[in-house]
C-alpha cells in the first residue's frame, strides 16, 4: 500500500485520471518502490467543495470521514468531514488487494508462532 501525504489537483487534472494516461502513476510508483498501485483514494472537504470533478471523472464515492485526524489519539481534535472517493487502476483491484491482505496475515501468523 502506497501513501502520499498531500497531492493537490485542479478539476482539469482530475479529469485526466479517467484516461489511460493514469497508468503513469502506477508504473512510476513500480519503478521507485517495487510494487504497483491498484487503487487511488482521495478526500474532498465537504464544506468547501462538492466533488463534481470526481463524479465527472468516474471516481467512486464510498462515504465520509468522521471528522477526526489520524493524529487524534484522544478523540479531541475536530477536523472537517470529508467525502471519500476511490479510483481503481486495475479491473481486478478487489481480488488483488484482498489476496495481498490475506498473504500478509498469513506471514504475520507464522511470525507470531
Amino acid at each position: 500500500m502506497g501513501r502520499r501525504s498531500r497531492m493537490l489537483f485542479s478539476c482539469g487534472e482530475i479529469a485526466v485520471f479517467n484516461s489511460p494516461a493514469m497508468a503513469w502513476a502506477s508504473s512510476d510508483w513500480m519503478a521507485k518502490y517495487g510494487h504497483p498501485i491498484y487503487l487511488l483514494e482521495s478526500f474532498v472537504e465537504q464544506e468547501r467543495f462538492r466533488g463534481i470533478c470526481y463524479h465527472a471523472a468516474n471516481w467512486i464515492y464510498v462515504g465520509q470521514t468522521k471528522g477526526r485526524s489520524r493524529n487524534d489519539r484522544y478523540t479531541t481534535l475536530k477536523v472537517p468531514v470529508k467525502d471519500i472517493y476511490l479510483y481503481p487502476l486495475t479491473k481486478r483491484f478487489r481480488e488483488t488487494l484482498s489476496q495481498q491482505v490475506g498473504e500478509q496475515k498469513g506471514r504475520q501468523e507464522e511470525d507470531d508462532k
